[in-house]
């Protein structure tokens, strides 16, 4: 089509005698015929830029959404028609219609006369307008999404480390590994985590269950042992059946934060309840963990932080600083039955439990709870109640009794919490929990070591600050009284962008009255973002210790990243290095790192990821696999790269990858990179929403088109090149494209032989005569050679020619 660019169109008076519309456009003849280009070419740009007819790559919006990449069809007239894929890949909904004018193609408007479609042919682009009873929607119920399907899977994280230190070595190894599979809207899990170093060995069985997606009632069934799901109950575990609503299970966003500093590369451990739940690596500096995979809403976090020279400090997350909602977030009944189990190594009691509760929604506005707990000795009651003031405002209250028989003890506990969101720019939440000292839950009632009955008073407040001119602000406080000791954690923060530099700044305070502790952590870092890579400069305070390093990081690729730092510990006048290095080689993650501080070193290595065993065989994930999970095809093509909300994945041998963790009852985005295809391979559509049920396998196939596109060189019968500019149409004379210089022509799709003509004059043409090569995987086109054999001229074409003449004769005359 760079042909036509720089022609000069002309406006003619007979357009509309002529069959042209009045805002049409007239190419000249004569111009075109001195320029060596075809006139036929210009009759098919008469009215303006168009696509070429047939299938058309092209970005899709529709109402001003990204659709991503699809295939859609225009006639020989340059409209938009609508076929069965279209309503797919535009995410409408397709209705019957009016017949069409004409036999073949159907506009939008034949469906919806209020749609407008705007076709782009110089962006590649088709932009739809729609109105809002054709899209799409989110279906209510529950039986819109996938549900059904089967797969195994095992998890696994593995985490290695040595240190040495004045002539003391520590080695350490640590692993969660969790098997199950789901099937036919069934899930069932284990998950275990073992430890080990030079005193002792330990194994600790974590759990194990099934749970079963129940869509009618819209509710899950939970067997085995379970943690108590309940608003005023949770944090007891037993073994027993649970019975909740369906949504009780799905993310809130009210996962403890758990924040520290770190002085060296160090391990965290973070344990509810004695068991060890979470722990990872994390360099020098301020961290952040937001997924820790608690046990219960109901009890603290206790976190240790372990140096790379041995060295330990530890600090508590009290359950008030999670934050959740009083009165739950959905409605129905929670009840439970069972006994109460006691993890491994723990001493107590094991009696038998029955809880019950029921929350509504009084109103928009208005949340209740209400419930109770009977055991063979124990029972408890309680009800909660949250409302939302305003849209930015949310509070809430709760209150337990509890009657211990065993111990002849009563008490109570409340707790309160208010949040709010003053526009963009503010935001806050506070939090007050008290309980006598009598209080006691069914956890406390079955261990048999209890301990001395003291009144427990925990606070919890964060808020949040951001201006444009002076950055960011954060601050949370916690504190906790237990009897005559009392702990309190601050953790403050600032951050601002300043010229082409990134300025954070975290403070910490540790206070600890009962054994006298007190520690003040100070963390300041400048970060120079260098495109793929930053350069930073530190500053760390701990206690009375002081580090000044530098940092350089670099993302290397999608799968590969890492960083290198030097710092100066100014009291011990020594110079430490550290390195790591995070590299995903496609199935599974590993993580690399050592240091060297003040005499002492220590190295790390961890692996992460996971396994799918489904209908087609065994998938590796580079990622730990959840409730919802998927199996991507693309055709047998390996090696091929997609977007996932758990990060890229790329194909297997079998052209299989793992969707590792899928939204349950939401859209969830997969796109195909289309740089990581074949070069002879296209897809149909590079994006896919999954709609996952919770506890789903979902099956996503990807439509790969092998594609040979060719550059033809065309030579007439006479042994000499053909003319630039001649039309090339199909054996029904649709246009098809116009040749270039030295009579070549580029076919994006090559077409069977023999069915493309290139017309010289009007009633003369002659065909193409070529042999389709083998196609070639990595080549982005292939060269063959083809001769033009001239054809006698029919009468329609005659006739067509004769008309041709006459019309050059009106507009010459």
């Amino acid at each position: 089509m760079l042909w036509l660019v720089g022609l000069v169109p002309v406006f003619s008076v007979e357009a509309a005698a002529r069959g042209v519309p009045e805002d049409g456009t007239m190419f000249d003849l004569g111009v075109l015929k001195a320029s060596g280009i075809d006139p036929g070419v210009a009759e098919y740009f008469s009215q303006g830029a168009r696509f070429v007819p047939g299938r058309n790559r092209v970005s899709l919006s529709v109402n001003g959404a990204g659709r991503g990449s699809t295939e859609l069809t225009i006639d020989g007239n340059g409209r938009l028609c609508v076929d069965d894929g279209f309503w797919a890949a535009a995410g409408l909904l397709p209705t019957a219609g009016k017949p069409p004018a004409e036999a073949g193609c159907r506009e939008l408007t034949d469906f919806y006369p209020q749609a407008v479609v705007k076709l782009r042919p110089e962006l590649a682009r088709v932009d739809i307008l729609a109105p809002s009873n054709a899209l799409r929607r989110e279906q209510a119920q529950l039986d819109g999404y996938d549900s059904g399907g089967g797969a195994g899977l095992f998890n696994y994280e593995l985490l290695a480390m040595r240190s040495s230190s004045g002539g003391r070595s520590l080695q350490y190894l640590q692993g969660f590994t969790e098997l199950g599979f789901n099937w036919n809207d069934w899930m069932v899990r284990s998950r275990q985590s073992f430890a080990r170093n030079e005193a002792s060995n330990r194994f600790q069985y974590l759990y194990s269950y099934a749970q079963k997606t129940l869509l009618d009632s819209k509710s899950i069934l939970q067997l085995g042992e379970l943690s108590l799901n309940n608003p005023l109950f949770a944090g007891v575990n037993f073994s027993g059946a649970q019975w909740l609503p369906q949504g009780a299970l799905l993310p809130r966003g009210n996962l403890p934060l758990v924040k520290g500093i770190a002085q060296s590369e160090a391990r965290v451990e973070v344990r509810q309840s004695g068991a060890l739940v979470y722990s990872t690596m994390v360099p020098p500096g301020a961290f952040e963990l937001n997924d820790v995979p608690i046990l219960s809403a109901g009890f603290d976090l206790h976190v240790t932080v372990t140096e790379s020279d041995g060295s330990q400090h530890a600090f508590t997350v009290p359950a008030a600083a999670f934050f959740a909602s009083p009165a739950g977030d959905d409605e129905g009944f929670n009840i439970a039955a069972g006994r109460v189990r006691q993890f491994g190594g723990q001493d107590g009691d094991t009696p038998w439990l029955f809880s019950g509760s029921r929350s509504w929604r009084l109103a928009r506005e208005l949340d209740l709870s209400l419930g109770g707990l009977w055991s063979e000795r124990f029972h408890s009651a309680g009800g909660a109640l949250s409302y939302l003031l305003s849209p930015q405002v949310l509070a809430g209250a709760r209150a337990v009794t509890s009657r211990d028989n065993a111990a002849n003890r009563s008490g109570m506990q409340y707790s309160a919490s208010l949040s709010a969101a003053w526009g963009e720019r503010l935001s806050g939440a506070l939090s007050v929990s008290r309980q006598s000292a009598h209080f006691r839950t069914l956890s406390d009632s079955a261990a048999r070591q209890q301990e001395t009955p003291t009144a427990l008073t925990q606070y919890g407040l964060s808020l949040s600050y951001r201006h444009d001119a002076l950055g960011a602000f954060s601050l949370g406080v916690t504190r906790s009284r237990n009897g005559a000791d009392a702990t309190q954690r601050l953790n403050g923060g600032w951050s601002r962008r300043l010229g082409g530099a990134n300025v954070t700044l975290n403070m910490g305070r540790d206070l600890g009255q009962s054994a006298g502790a007190h520690r003040n952590q100070f963390y300041l870092n400048v970060d120079l973002p260098l495109e793929r890579a930053s350069l930073s400069a530190y500053l760390q305070r701990y206690g009375q210790s002081e580090t000044l390093g530098t940092s350089y990081r670099e993302i290397v690729s999608d799968n590969l990243n890492y960083s290198v730092a030097a710092e100066r510990d100014a009291n011990r006048n020594s110079t430490g290095f550290n390195g790591n290095l995070h590299w995903i080689p496609r199935y599974a993650q590993l993580g690399l790192g050592l240091s060297q501080r003040s005499g002492a070193q220590s190295y790390n290595a961890s692996l992460r990821g996971g396994a799918l065993w489904h209908e087609r065989g065994l998938t590796f994930s580079p990622y730990p696999l959840r409730d919802s999970i998927g199996v991507v095809s693309v055709g047998g093509l390996s090696g091929v790269k997609f977007s996932t909300p758990s990060g890229p994945v790329w194909s297997d041998g079998e052209g299989l990858a793992v969707l590792a963790s899928l939204n349950a009852y939401a859209d969830t985005r997969v796109e195909l990179q289309t740089p990581s295809l074949p070069r002879n391979a296209d897809v149909a559509n590079g994006l896919k929403v999954v709609r996952a049920g919770h506890g789903s396998v979902s099956q996503v196939a990807f439509s790969v088109l092998k594609t040979q596109r060719l550059l033809i060189q065309i030579v007439g019968e006479g042994g000499t090149s053909l003319a630039a500019g001649l039309s090339v149409v199909d054996a029904e004379g649709r246009f098809v494209t116009i040749t270039g210089s030295g009579g070549e022509v580029f076919l994006d799709q090559a077409m069977a032989q023999n069915g493309l003509y290139v017309e010289h004059l009007p009633g003369q043409r002659c065909r193409l005569s070529y042999v389709l090569p083998d196609e070639e995987a990595s080549a982005l086109y292939q060269t063959v050679k083809a001769s033009c054999v001239q054809e006698p001229p029919s009468a329609q074409l005659k006739a067509e020619a004769s008309e041709r003449r006459d019309e050059d004769r009106g507009a010459e005359g």
